[in-house]
């Protein structure tokens, strides 16, 4: 990293191959753009370390599936997708409970 705000930002896109997002976005600190470019290192990083047997799923279905896994015990809780299943807390606190 060069200490440049802009140049790093660049770099970071660059080394995820993102061509969607504007480096200067990220250094305005814009909310979606800063949303897009973490999920998509959060995909990077499950493509190079993710478990063998699962790598190559898709990563919102892994995330889906530990979810039903770690929420099968609350009988309250239907885990069906990432919006309507989210709303009212219950699964989150499910899953933090869990820990």
């Amino acid at each position: 990293m060069s200490g440049n705000r802009y140049e790093d930002c660049c770099t970071v896109l660059n080394s995820i191959n993102d061509t969607k997002t504007a480096p200067q976005e990220l250094v305005e600190s814009q909310q979606k753009a800063v949303m897009s470019v973490w999920w998509s290192l959060v995909q990077a990083f499950w493509k190079r370390f993710g478990p063998d047997p699962i790598r190559e799923e898709k990563l919102t279905e892994a995330i889906k599936q530990w979810c039903l896994e770690v929420t099968k015990d609350y009988e309250a809780v239907s885990v069906c997708d990432f919006t309507s299943s989210w709303r009212d807390g219950y699964a989150f606190n499910c899953l933090l409970h869990s820990f």
